[in-house]
């Protein structure tokens, strides 16, 4: 995975729309990579606005109505929920959300709760009249984190309803019950269904130590993990919450043994894989890895996580990692990307070139094809002398010329909640018309902002320390494949037919953060290729540790022969 963008009145999951009793609107809609945002609108009520991550359509918002909102959670630790929408009656929207991670899911509902409750006491609902008469410009803001008084005002009215739902003598459970139903609240009917029995928190009961954190942080970055300790260090709370904060639908926990898969609510590594012991050839267990039910697990896993991996045999480990390698299912992929659309609300997709000249005259020719005025923004440095240094290390120019409808691309993270990320693209709409003239720029996440300039400190020559103060911006057009390394990109277009560098292909492709957002012109596998120094690597490392298995058993065997004669 790629930094997320999440927080806790945001996650992204799977959505499907269901309008029950519209006519003349499709029944449900699947959006299978999506959004689901919690703010606020132009009136300040709540609204949960749904978005595909990447491709067509536009953000749908859900106003969320006083008495119009059921929640289901039964399912959360399964990471699903469902919304439903709507006044009681045949007619109604339903969000059903899966594949979230459960943690992730959980704390997102009790956001939604807590802001729910809030806004009953702060926001008076608006009617519907001066809904549709009033002159406001649309918008959506992403709700504040939950602050204290959110809490206090949550708490003081579930202590008001278990005050209410108390029998008092005399009285019995049913009669209370009816007291709930009819109790005033500020001179509103409560209508409460179901009441709250802890009190809310934000909290989970225990919290990662700095090193576990670390290690759920490198897990949740894509970083291949390893971790180990002693008894009752918390192996297995770390493993519970890295499975609690990584998608269901492709995460799979397993074991070497079956007790051990138990433990951790998974299954075994022998029983994922599906070949068996693995002693037979590989051609074998590739053929055993195609059955049906097997395959679609491998195709579907994003994350596998072994538990108890020191009792897991090299040779069948081996096994598993060449079942899992880039096959001609593949490759096929990969060549239908070339009809992919990835372009959406005026933003392209980038270019990745190999070259850096190419680049350079992609984004000039592109931006000299605009009309409009040419806006140049130069760059303040701690040293006017270093500039050619400056360039080299740091991630943007001494100068970045910009005209409306240039296609731009953002070199820092601003806000990684709103997805304001480096890598994030976006096409410039506009300028300030007063002060500096900053851009103004539409990002494909959906916002739209304001870019002010940013500052960069790095070592120069000498130990010395250099800053630049610029706009944290460059043209996006094209981006060579090098200075690419380390960003997510939306939207990507790739051209590797002059790739010149081993592991040059895989970078570029790695960039994308989906298949649907990936356009390759003219793959052919051959140009994935690595390094020959590698390979060799890997197959000595293969030799030596089978001499030093066959080592160990001819020393075992020779012990027990002595053994034996003694």
């Amino acid at each position: 995975m790629q930094p997320d963008s999440e927080s806790d009145g945001r996650i992204r999951c799977t959505v499907a729309i269901e309008r029950l009793g519209a006519v003349a609107t499709p029944n449900r809609v699947l959006l299978r990579d999506a959004w689901v945002t919690l703010g606020r609108d132009e009136f300040r009520e709540l609204v949960l606005q749904v978005a595909a991550t990447c491709g067509p359509g536009r953000a749908q918002s859900f106003p969320l109505r006083l008495d119009e909102v059921r929640l289901f959670t039964r399912f959360v630790k399964d990471g699903k929920s469902s919304i439903r929408l709507g006044p009681a009656g045949p007619s109604h929207v339903q969000l059903l959300l899966s594949n979230c991670p459960p943690d992730r899911l959980r704390r997102f509902v009790q956001t939604l709760r807590i802001k729910f409750v809030a806004a009953r006491e702060k926001v008076a609902p608006v009617a519907e009249r001066a809904r549709l008469l009033s002159t406001l410009p649309r918008t959506f803001d992403t709700v504040s984190p939950v602050q204290a008084r959110d809490l206090k005002q949550a708490s003081a009215r579930q202590a008001l309803a278990d005050v209410a739902a108390t029998p008092v003598k005399g009285q019995t459970g049913c009669e209370s019950r009816k007291r709930v139903r009819s109790e005033a609240l500020d001179g509103k009917q409560v209508a409460e269904r179901q009441q709250v029995k802890k009190p809310w928190s934000m909290c989970s009961r225990a919290t990662l130590s700095q090193e576990q954190s670390m290690v759920l942080s490198a897990v949740l970055s894509g970083k291949n993990v390893f971790f180990t300790g002693s008894a009752g260090t918390g192996k297995s709370f770390l493993l519970k919450k890295i499975v609690a904060s990584l998608p269901p639908n492709s995460t799979y926990a397993t074991a070497s043994t079956g007790v051990a898969a138990c433990q951790i609510g998974g299954t075994t590594l022998h029983a994922f894989a599906g070949i068996g012991s693995g002693k037979a050839p590989l051609h074998q267990c590739i053929e055993l890895a195609q059955r049906p039910g097997v395959r679609q697990q491998w195709l579907s896993c994003r994350q596998l996580i072994i538990d108890e991996i020191s009792m897991v045999e090299g040779e069948f480990f081996d096994k598993l990692e060449a079942v899992a390698r880039c096959t001609e299912e593949v490759t096929r992929q990969l060549a239908l990307t070339a009809t992919h659309r990835v372009e959406r609300d005026g933003i392209l997709a980038t270019r990745l070139c190999t070259h850096k000249d190419d680049v350079e005259l992609t984004n000039a020719r592109q931006l000299q094809e605009l009309s409009g005025e040419q806006r140049s923004f130069k760059a303040v440095d701690s040293d006017p002398g270093l500039v050619k240094t400056l360039d080299a290390q740091c991630p943007v120019s001494s100068v970045i010329e910009l005209k409306q409808g240039a296609q731009v691309m953002l070199t820092k993270n601003l806000d990684v909640s709103r997805g304001l990320v480096n890598g994030a693209r976006g096409v410039v709409i506009g300028f300030e018309t007063e002060g500096k003239g900053l851009p103004k720029v539409r990002f494909l996440c959906g916002i739209t902002s304001v870019v002010g300039p940013e500052r960069w400190v790095l070592k120069g020559p000498s130990g010395i320390y250099l800053s630049r103060h610029q706009l944290p911006l460059k043209l996006a057009w094209a981006i060579s494949i090098h200075k690419s390394q380390g960003m997510s990109l939306d939207c990507a277009e790739i051209s590797l037919s002059r790739v010149f560098e081993c592991g040059q292909a895989y970078v570029a492709l790695s960039r994308a953060r989906s298949l649907a957002g990936l356009r390759v012109l003219d793959f052919d596998p051959k140009v994935v290729r690595a390094n020959s120094y590698v390979l060799q690597f890997y197959r000595h490392l293969r030799k030596d540790q089978f001499l030093s298995q066959a080592s160990l058993r001819s020393y075992i065997q020779a012990d027990k022969e002595n053994g034996e004669a003694t």
